[in-house]
């Protein structure tokens, strides 16, 4: 017991790679999706045509082979001691399965770390090692070609557990090369990905190539929100059709909980802990456009106050500005999403300017250092540059 506890907690962060931000401490998923946020702003300024793969592996957590997660824990100084008592948390499983009323004989587990194991996601973090090193090899081979973003500035790959995406130069030849290096990693690890599933986003939108089609991956199209780590967008970044997007799903939940029978007490904890989390992770990792947080806060205000028995909505008793106010100054204790995402900005120019190590935050740097190499002679190439990142961050730096 005191190995699950203490592991994951003194594990040095810098055993796993900075381009992993799952389940190790000091990363977040919001670094993963603002890195590509900034790509995507940087292609509409910029003369190269790149594209993100987002790489959708079957059952990740089930396929990983145990001789290849004791190869990997070994070849990044895991000791014996602790590698023996990991193997004694893992290993000697096994399953039935249950047909028509029978279960079968019990068949021994070889692969897989255990759901529901407070190891677990920390040991498939580590699991995905030889991948990332595969690809800064091949990288540095020049069979890849990674995205670069304000000449400093590279974005090749980032993960989030098995959440995958890789960036590189729109070239079949480099497509072919990063299948091969999945075909390595899945013959070594068990993974195995699932090629329609997986999606292909061109950074700058474009006539798309032939051999795009024959990838047999979904390819996004333009005007079609693109989804990663749970997230909306698309190529180039249209904060108003993914704000309409997301005020729609909003409605429908909206609508299937107005009919309940809900106390006032019910519908306030309802809107601050359930109904508000899908936008406010938009919000936190991309955004939304200030007409779209104006409707939001319009929704979830008349869904509090209910409606008449004509269907119309009730009058607001008590002015929003208030409602939104603390506890302790009589409101719900409910911030606006405008305060919200006024405090992210805050939050974000904080991380930057405090040094921090997030991929985001070095690509943010090299955007800024070419904003300042450039004469007055390219001050509108300047600009561009400039709000390339503000329309990333949302900030005025």
């Amino acid at each position: 017991m005191g190995l699950m506890i203490n592991l994951p907690e003194q594990l040095p962060p810098a055993l796993i790679d900075e381009q992993q931000t799952g389940f190790v401490a000091g990363r977040n998923i919001i670094d993963n999706i603002l890195s590509l946020r900034l790509a995507q702003e940087w292609a509409q300024v910029s003369d190269q045509n790149c594209i993100f793969i987002k790489l959708d592996f079957m059952k990740a957590y089930d396929r990983i082979a145990h001789g290849y997660l004791w190869d990997t824990l070994r070849a990044m100084g895991i000791g014996q001691d602790t590698l023996e008592r990991i193997r004694g948390l893992v290993e000697g499983g096994s399953a039935v399965v249950h047909v028509n009323g029978l279960f079968t004989k019990e068949i021994e587990l070889q692969q897989g770390v255990r759901q529901g194991c407070p190891l677990a996601p920390l040991l498939f973090a580590m699991s995905t090692q030889p991948l990332m090193r595969l690809l800064r090899e091949e990288e540095r081979r020049g069979n890849i070609q990674r995205t670069n973003i304000g000449g400093d500035g590279t974005l090749l790959h980032q993960l989030f557990a098995d959440d995958t995406g890789i960036s590189i130069t729109m070239e079949e030849q480099q497509f072919a090369r990063l299948q091969e290096v999945i075909r390595d990693y899945e013959q070594a690890s068990g993974a195995r990905l699932n090629v329609q599933k997986s999606t292909i986003m061109q950074l700058k939108p474009g006539p798309a190539p032939e051999w795009l089609a024959g990838t047999r991956c979904e390819i996004a199209g333009p005007g079609r929100p693109f989804v990663y780590l749970g997230v909306q967008t698309n190529s180039p970044v249209d904060e108003r059709l993914i704000t309409e997007s997301i005020v729609q799903k909003m409605m429908k939940k909206l609508n299937h909980w107005s009919n309940k029978l809900l106390s006032w007490p019910a519908r306030t904890i309802l809107l601050k802990h359930v109904l508000a989390a899908t936008p406010l992770y938009q919000l936190m990792s991309v955004g939304l456009c200030r007409d779209g947080i104006e409707d939001l806060e319009r929704l979830f205000r008349t869904f509090l106050w209910g409606w008449n028995e004509d269907g119309g909505a009730k009058t607001s008793l008590v002015v929003w500005e208030r409602v939104s106010q603390s506890k302790l100054k009589g409101g719900l204790g409910w911030n606006s999403f405008q305060d919200r995402a006024d405090a992210l900005n805050v939050r974000l120019t904080e991380q930057i300017i405090s040094g921090g190590k997030a991929e985001w935050i070095q690509l943010v740097r090299s955007l800024i250092l070419r904003t300042l190499r450039k004469g007055a002679y390219q001050r509108e190439r300047c600009r561009d540059v400039k709000v390339s990142v503000e329309k990333a961050l949302g900030l005025w730096l």
